[in-house]
C-alpha cells in the first residue's frame, strides 16, 4: 500500500508539472486586441484573458468610491514595484473576498 501511494504522489507531481508546461503562453498581440482583460487562475498559475464586451464606465464616473480608488492605485503601485498587495472586490454574488498579489 505505501508503494502504490508513492507512485500515486509521484505520478500527481508529474501530471501538476506537464499542466503547467501546456499552460498557453500570453500572447502579446493580446494586448492590442483587447482593452479589458480578466485574471484566472489555472493550475495556481495566473492567466489573463482578454475580454471582447465589455463595459467603458470610467473610474470618474463612479460616485462614492473614492476610497476604492485610492486603495487600488496604492496596491498597483506596489504589485508594479515587486512588493505584496491585497485587493479587495466584490464576487458577481456580492461576497466580499480578498486577494493576495
Amino acid at each position: 500500500m505505501t508503494d502504490l501511494l508513492k507512485e500515486l504522489k509521484t505520478l500527481n507531481a508529474t501530471l501538476l508539472r506537464l499542466a503547467d508546461f501546456l499552460l498557453p503562453a500570453i500572447d502579446p498581440d493580446m494586448f492590442e486586441n483587447f482593452k479589458a482583460f480578466r485574471a484566472c487562475s489555472r493550475n495556481q498559475t495566473l492567466c489573463l484573458r482578454g475580454i471582447r464586451a465589455y463595459d467603458p464606465i470610467q473610474l470618474k464616473e463612479l460616485k462614492g468610491i473614492e476610497q476604492i480608488i485610492l486603495e487600488l492605485k496604492k496596491n498597483t503601485e506596489q504589485f508594479l514595484l515587486g512588493v505584496p498587495a491585497t485587493m479587495s472586490y466584490y464576487t458577481d454574488r456580492g461576497v466580499p473576498e480578498n486577494l493576495q498579489l
